[in-house]
């Protein structure tokens, strides 16, 4: 095994032009691995922590757009007109999954059957 990655090492060499002994590059794909791993756990983190399961605290406006089929225009004509309460950081528009729902709640039509 050993012999076959000494082998693969020194193509990557000649392939890729580097001057380098296989022993040096196989630290370097040994660093890489590792910053694949450290990158691969930091997303996985980042998706815990925003939790993309589907218990958000707050839509985004592609949230919204996705859910409901709305445009953009749409979005902000309920926001101006006050249909759709929302917050607002920088131009990041925000809106509180609670108070979807009850929007949802509040407009929905039962049928007599």
């Amino acid at each position: 095994m050993q012999g076959e990655t000494v082998a693969l090492l020194t193509v990557l060499q000649a392939g890729l032009g580097h001057t380098r002994e296989p022993s040096q590059l196989l630290s370097l794909c040994k660093a890489s691995q590792a910053a694949d791993v450290a990158i691969e756990k930091a997303l996985q983190n980042k998706s815990a922590q925003t939790n993309y399961s589907g218990n958000k605290k707050f839509y985004r406006n592609n949230d919204l757009k996705a859910m409901f089929g709305l445009s953009n225009n749409t979005l902000i004509k309920y926001r101006d007109t006050g249909l759709l309460p929302y917050t607002k950081i920088g131009d990041v528009y925000l809106y509180e999954v609670q108070i979807i729902d009850r929007i949802l709640q509040s407009n929905k039509v039962s049928l007599n059957t």
